[in-house]
């Protein structure tokens, strides 16, 4: 008998921790409780000016769930990685291919690709980023998502050394065309995850890694029509199947009405659906490709 498994993660981009992202999605967690989410967390929180690490841990912690894993989420945050004593780049942005500049007190870096950065300079915000996960009492993470999906080989190599298990970064590009200001992203995207599908599954990237693809993409692109008709795509196909839907915290107010409805959609369904906990087993969904 076919089966489908969904999971819902999140990306906290590490720009602010708006109380309106955060009442809608404790509000989501409420009426949805049986749903995990897996959080890739961003520790960029922690590194802007006159943070305080306190209340930054408990806005984050009140969207938590028991059910949850917490995987990690690296942007270029100017603050972040000046933190462990690397060289902001300012470009190129993959908003619009161009440079980027701050006003007093302002962090950049969102849009620069961390991809730009050497295996070491990324090991070195990865540890970081570890450490401040100890400091939370939030243990030892193995799945990752880059900023912007730009996981090249220098990241993926940085995460291997580094014991991560499962990239969540793998994304069809076809879903971001035409989707943002300017196709920057979206051209930057395309030999990265060249031959990554709405029906792709998960394979083994590196010797050590998977890679679980966010082949239904984030709600920023995604109605919740569109997320059942990925759903029902992958349930047509012949073995048990993998579908990755998500959505960002700083955009949750905006767009968690669309995980709502695909949520809603996808039950209503005669699909046999799974709402999946990670980390699941990838040797059990696929084979090596």
């Amino acid at each position: 008998m076919k089966k489908l498994n969904i999971f819902v993660s999140m990306d906290w981009e590490g720009r602010d921790l708006d109380p309106k992202n955060l009442k809608a999605l404790i509000d989501f967690r409420k009426d949805y409780p049986d749903i995990a989410i897996l959080h890739f967390l961003n520790a960029a929180y922690f590194t802007k000016k006159n943070v305080n690490f306190k209340s930054v841990k408990e806005k984050m912690e009140s969207v938590f769930l028991d059910i949850d894993e917490l995987g990690l989420h690296i942007h270029g945050w100017k603050s972040q990685f000046e933190a462990c004593g690397i060289k902001f780049k300012n470009s190129p942005s993959f908003n619009n291919g161009g440079e980027v500049f701050s006003k007093e007190g302002e962090d950049i870096g969102h849009d620069i690709p961390i991809s730009e950065y050497s295996v070491d300079e990324l090991i070195l915000v990865i540890e970081h980023s570890k450490k401040i996960f100890k400091d939370n009492g939030w243990g030892n993470p193995v799945s990752f998502r880059a900023g912007g999906w730009d996981a090249k080989e220098n990241v993926l190599e940085a995460l291997e050394r580094e014991g991560f298990t499962a990239d969540h970064s793998g994304v069809p590009t076809v879903f971001l065309r035409d989707k943002r200001m300017s196709n920057v992203l979206h051209d930057w995207l395309v030999p990265i995850w060249d031959g990554t599908e709405i029906t792709s599954q998960p394979y083994k990237i590196r010797e050590n890694m998977w890679e679980f693809p966010n082949n239904g993409c984030l709600a920023d692109y995604m109605a919740g029509a569109d997320m059942l008709e990925v759903a029902k795509i992958n349930w047509e196909l012949e073995e048990e199947s993998f579908v990755s839907i998500g959505l960002h915290q700083e955009t949750a107010e905006k767009f968690l009405p669309r995980i709502r409805e695909g949520i809603d959609l996808i039950n209503h369904s005669k699909m046999d659906v799974k709402w999946s906990k990670f980390p699941l087993d990838p040797t059990k969904q696929t084979k090596d490709n």
